[in-house]
């Protein structure tokens, strides 16, 4: 079904604009992966609002989905399981923050944020072997990736230094955490094959 409705995205865009034959594939690629992301998107705020936690999913969205597009981690064999793998990652975020919330206190959370930044900025960006992009492209998404995480985490202790809520910081610190969990399969991976 993705591809059928990235193909007549695609039809489209060629009936509207000239644009080279060759690049078709190229164009039905970024459809598909820009409509299973938009997917996934909907789906989490779905899921959010009906959780009565539409925050989360704001919060978990602007963090994962921003600092995964620059600085890479896992990815999924299939848009379908790239849509399953994202919500169930978002469910096991939102029971992260709430036992974070109810069990933890802010400095706990706050150390977390620290090792889950620390990782994030150690592992980052991890290479995917399936889409390999040029070294300068590379270089690019480091600083982009990099730019975002320093301003995410600042907003992130700027607002709960604002309005002290635990409920917000958990979201925030387990949204990290599961950029962070994203990057260690494909690393360690890597080094696997490296050291082979």
């Amino acid at each position: 079904m993705l591809d059928r409705f990235a193909d007549s995205v695609v039809s489209l865009l060629y009936n509207h604009c000239n644009l080279p034959e060759s690049r078709r594939a190229i164009y039905i690629y970024g459809s598909k992966l820009t409509i299973s992301t938009l997917l996934s998107i909907c789906s989490i705020l779905i899921l959010s609002t009906m959780f009565g936690r539409f925050i989360y999913g704001i919060s978990f969205v602007l963090i994962f989905v921003s600092l995964r597009l620059f600085l890479g981690g896992f990815h999924a064999e299939t848009y379908r399981n790239c849509f399953l793998i994202t919500n169930g990652t978002f469910l096991a975020a939102c029971a992260a923050a709430m036992l974070l919330c109810y069990l933890a206190s802010s400095i706990i959370s706050l150390l977390v944020l620290a090792v889950a930044t620390v990782t994030i900025f150690l592992l980052g960006p991890v290479k995917n072997r399936n889409h390999p992009i040029s070294e300068t492209a590379f270089q690019k998404n480091k600083r982009i990736g990099f730019l975002l995480l320093g301003i995410e985490l600042s907003l992130c202790i700027a607002l709960y230094g604002a309005t002290k809520s635990v409920s917000l910081l958990s979201i925030t610190v387990a949204s990290f955490v599961a950029v962070a969990a994203m990057m260690i399969p494909p690393t360690l991976a890597e080094r696997r094959i490296n050291h082979e």
